[in-house]
């Protein structure tokens, strides 16, 4: 027996909303993705349909979806990255000392 069809339920406020993100250019393209997806799904296409349209995995439309369920408009938008944090470089200052007041953080490819 095959996987029962997966529906949540989208109010038409959410949609709404959805429909702001997904025409927002100054919206991450993600986010706009995540917004299109959900309101196809509100529309009737089904985990494998949208799976095969958009040529992803079953499983991440699901997660996607999840995501939604669990956290609203919120969860459209990637957390923060896993792994070390960029690292803080402090300019040097007149006196050859790094100085605390203007810290900045840059990517760093060195690995100390």
């Amino acid at each position: 027996m095959g996987r029962p069809t997966r529906r949540i339920e989208i109010s038409e406020a959410a949609d709404q909303q959805l429909r702001a993100l997904e025409f927002n250019v100054h919206v991450h393209p993600k986010v706009r993705f995540r917004a299109t997806l959900l309101r196809l799904h509100r529309a009737g296409w089904t985990v494998t349909q949208l799976a095969q349209h958009f040529e992803r995995n079953p499983q991440a439309v699901h997660n996607d979806l999840t995501r939604f369920e669990q956290q609203g408009i919120a969860g459209l938008a990637d957390g923060p990255a896993q792994g070390k944090a960029p690292r803080t470089i402090h300019p040097v200052g007149p006196s050859g000392r790094g100085t605390r007041s203007a810290s900045l953080t840059y990517p760093c490819a060195c690995r100390s």
